[in-house]
Protein backbone atom coordinates (compact mmCIF):
# COMPACT_ATOMS: atom_id res chain seq x y z
CA UNK A 1 0.00 0.00 0.00
CA UNK A 2 1.34 3.44 -0.93
CA UNK A 3 0.89 6.05 1.79
CA UNK A 4 1.48 9.68 0.95
CA UNK A 5 0.75 12.03 3.88
CA UNK A 6 0.10 15.16 1.82
CA UNK A 7 -2.49 13.34 -0.30
CA UNK A 8 -4.29 12.25 2.85
CA UNK A 9 -4.30 15.80 4.22
CA UNK A 10 -5.60 17.15 0.90
CA UNK A 11 -8.48 14.69 0.99
CA UNK A 12 -9.48 15.98 4.44
CA UNK A 13 -9.44 19.69 3.58
CA UNK A 14 -11.91 21.33 1.18
CA UNK A 15 -10.64 22.05 -2.34
CA UNK A 16 -10.46 25.84 -1.80
CA UNK A 17 -8.00 25.28 1.06
CA UNK A 18 -5.60 23.17 -1.03
CA UNK A 19 -3.45 26.11 -2.09
CA UNK A 20 -3.06 27.22 1.52
CA UNK A 21 -2.27 23.64 2.53
CA UNK A 22 0.38 23.47 -0.21
CA UNK A 23 1.99 26.69 1.10
CA UNK A 24 2.00 25.32 4.65
CA UNK A 25 3.45 22.00 3.48
CA UNK A 26 6.15 23.83 1.51
CA UNK A 27 7.18 25.79 4.62
CA UNK A 28 7.36 22.66 6.79
CA UNK A 29 9.15 20.66 4.09
CA UNK A 30 11.76 23.42 3.75
CA UNK A 31 12.14 23.55 7.54
CA UNK A 32 12.63 19.77 7.65
CA UNK A 33 15.21 19.91 4.86
CA UNK A 34 17.07 22.80 6.50
CA UNK A 35 16.96 21.33 10.01
CA UNK A 36 16.52 17.53 9.96
CA UNK A 37 16.54 17.37 13.77
CA UNK A 38 13.22 19.26 13.75
CA UNK A 39 11.35 16.03 12.98
CA UNK A 40 13.06 14.27 15.88
CA UNK A 41 12.08 17.16 18.15
CA UNK A 42 8.45 16.86 17.05
CA UNK A 43 8.48 13.12 17.77
CA UNK A 44 9.89 13.73 21.24
CA UNK A 45 7.78 16.81 22.15
CA UNK A 46 4.62 15.29 20.72
CA UNK A 47 5.25 12.12 22.72
CA UNK A 48 4.63 10.10 19.56
CA UNK A 49 6.47 7.26 21.29
CA UNK A 50 5.36 7.15 24.90
CA UNK A 51 5.62 4.11 27.13
CA UNK A 52 2.48 2.98 28.87
CA UNK A 53 2.54 3.92 32.56
CA UNK A 54 2.96 0.94 34.87
CA UNK A 55 2.50 0.31 38.56
CA UNK A 56 4.19 -2.39 40.60
CA UNK A 57 1.73 -4.90 42.01
CA UNK A 58 3.39 -7.45 44.31
CA UNK A 59 6.66 -6.90 42.46
CA UNK A 60 5.17 -7.28 38.96
CA UNK A 61 4.54 -4.34 36.65
CA UNK A 62 0.88 -3.96 35.75
CA UNK A 63 -0.64 -1.29 33.51
CA UNK A 64 -1.71 1.77 35.48
CA UNK A 65 -5.26 2.98 35.02
CA UNK A 66 -5.03 6.04 32.75
CA UNK A 67 -6.45 9.42 33.62
CA UNK A 68 -8.99 10.35 30.92
CA UNK A 69 -7.97 14.02 30.85
CA UNK A 70 -4.28 13.14 30.55
CA UNK A 71 -5.05 10.64 27.77
CA UNK A 72 -6.97 13.28 25.79
CA UNK A 73 -4.18 15.83 26.26
CA UNK A 74 -1.50 13.36 25.15
CA UNK A 75 -3.59 12.30 22.14
CA UNK A 76 -3.89 15.94 21.06
CA UNK A 77 -0.12 16.42 21.30
CA UNK A 78 0.53 13.27 19.27
CA UNK A 79 -2.03 14.24 16.63
CA UNK A 80 -0.49 17.70 16.19
CA UNK A 81 3.02 16.25 15.97
CA UNK A 82 1.92 13.65 13.40
CA UNK A 83 0.16 16.32 11.32
CA UNK A 84 3.30 18.46 11.29
CA UNK A 85 5.41 15.43 10.36
CA UNK A 86 2.97 14.74 7.50
CA UNK A 87 3.35 18.35 6.34
CA UNK A 88 7.11 17.72 6.21
CA UNK A 89 6.27 15.08 3.60
CA UNK A 90 7.85 12.29 5.63
CA UNK A 91 6.70 8.83 4.65
CA UNK A 92 5.56 6.31 7.23
CA UNK A 93 8.86 4.44 6.92
CA UNK A 94 10.90 7.64 7.37
CA UNK A 95 8.90 8.56 10.48
CA UNK A 96 9.36 5.02 11.83
CA UNK A 97 13.11 5.21 11.22
CA UNK A 98 13.31 8.53 13.08
CA UNK A 99 11.40 7.07 16.02
CA UNK A 100 13.65 3.99 16.05
CA UNK A 101 16.81 6.14 16.05
CA UNK A 102 15.32 8.24 18.85
CA UNK A 103 14.92 5.16 21.05
CA UNK A 104 18.58 4.22 20.53
CA UNK A 105 19.75 7.70 21.53
CA UNK A 106 18.27 7.26 25.03
CA UNK A 107 20.36 4.19 25.80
Amino acid sequence: MIWHPLTILQAIFPSEARRELARVADRWRKAANTTPALAEDLIRLGEVIAPQPARLNEGYPTPALPDAIQLAYAAGRRDMALQLLALMNLTASQTHALMKEQSYDDE
